[in-house]
């Protein structure tokens, strides 16, 4: 794989970094999102290749084929410039690859197991977290960041059908997650908004919890919100 390419090809990779695992995520989703929309998607997964040559083809078939292959590999070449993006470090070890796809699967099979364990740990923590002395607004900040990491990984190995089927699922699993983890005191509240007729949204919960404590007057009690 050539290790040159036009850095105005791709004027965002130099906004995304992958130096650690935790970047995987977020690195890979817009990698595949950017090249989806330069139809240039095959280049990484594999589905776009080189033109092969049929054993029996003549001088005009050879011709057009050279012409075919010249042009693929300029834009596998160009696609090669994301790797300008990854660590230095690691990126020294990944121009022995001949092809983008060689090098994206070189990557994704090292980060993809990394990440597995990042998303286990993540889930650990979440689980775990409670509120303790932090206020409803502190806490829902600390649940949002694990959420959003594990929102990354998720959308890096799982199709967007996938992922649209199952927000809704995610959002009211999150949502009784977060209320269960409130200090004892918040239950009355907490189970007002889980047995109402239609379930709100993470979002809209949180502000409602808010709201009825300043409505009520209970921040002498329970601390600020």
């Amino acid at each position: 794989m050539s290790s040159e390419a036009s850095p105005e090809y791709f004027p965002f990779v130099s906004d995304i970094k992958l130096v650690k695992v935790s970047d995987w995520s977020s690195w890979s989703a817009t990698i595949h999102g950017t090249l989806r929309g330069h139809h240039l998607l095959g280049h990484i997964n594999g589905t776009t290749t080189p033109p092969i040559l049929p054993s029996d083809a003549d001088a005009a078939t050879r011709q057009k084929n050279d012409v075919a292959k010249e042009t693929w590999s300029k834009r596998d070449d160009r696609v090669a410039y994301i790797i300008s993006s990854v660590d230095p470090y690691l990126r020294s070890h990944l121009y022995k690859f001949e092809s983008v796809a060689a090098t994206w699967k070189h990557l994704t099979e090292n980060f993809v197991q990394a990440n597995r364990a990042r998303e286990y740990q993540l889930i650990v923590q979440a689980q775990s977290a409670s509120q303790g002395k932090k206020s409803i607004h502190d806490f829902y900040s600390q649940m949002s960041e694990y959420w959003r990491e594990l929102n990354e990984i998720k959308a890096s190995s799982e199709s967007t059908i996938n992922i649209s089927t199952s927000t809704k699922t995610e959002e009211r699993r999150r949502l009784y997650q977060f209320l269960m983890a409130l200090r004892s005191e918040f239950s009355t509240l907490a189970g007002q908004l889980i047995y109402r007729d239609l379930i709100p949204s993470l979002d809209s919960a949180i502000l409602d919890l808010i709201y009825e404590i300043v409505t009520v007057d209970c921040i002498p009690r329970y601390g600020s919100y």
